[in-house]
């Protein structure tokens, strides 16, 4: 066991060198203005044959609009719909053994509107194998910029084919 004071010396210590470390190099970026990881990845955008396309109903407020396809948010548009502020927000399924899936991928899709008087869209996807279903309810805020997002993952219990 440790006397009180060498554990708070190495604290002290752990802080001021993370504190140094941070004070040198948050400069050197912000002095090349350019982003860690240039020039980075080709900015592409999802297909245009879109699922759901919604915003906030009548709301004057509200100036997001979200778009999507495949079970997956594919864009979301904020302050207006020509400014693109996100591009595909997939969900990756682990089965406990390693491996992971892409749920726009790896499975079937199906869309229903949760309630007829508000454009709130549900995406229901199902692995094609059918061991699990994730169900994502996607809305917009009337009176705020933000994108609400409901999920549920089923473990639908059907043994797993073999690969």
């Amino acid at each position: 066991m440790r006397p009180l004071g060498t554990t708070r010396t190495a604290f002290l210590a752990t802080s001021l060198l993370a504190l140094v470390t941070v004070g040198v190099i948050a400069p050197a970026q912000a002095a090349s203005r350019v982003a860690p990881g240039f020039p980075g990845d080709t900015a592409d955008w999802r297909p245009a044959g879109k699922e759901i396309f919604t915003t906030a109903y009548g709301s004057r407020t509200s100036r997001v609009w979200l778009t999507g396809q495949y079970g997956i948010l594919s864009e979301v548009f904020y302050p207006d719909l020509s400014t693109p502020a996100l591009r595909e927000l997939d969900f990756v399924v682990l089965d406990g053994r390693g491996h992971a899936t892409k749920v726009s991928v790896a499975a079937t899709h199906s869309v229903t509107w949760t309630h007829s008087d508000a454009p709130n869209a549900t995406f229901i996807s199902t692995s094609r194998n059918r061991t699990w279903r994730l169900t994502t309810t996607y809305t917009t805020d009337a009176s705020r910029a933000a994108v609400g997002i409901a999920v549920g993952l089923v473990d639908t219990g059907f043994p797993a084919q073999a690969a």
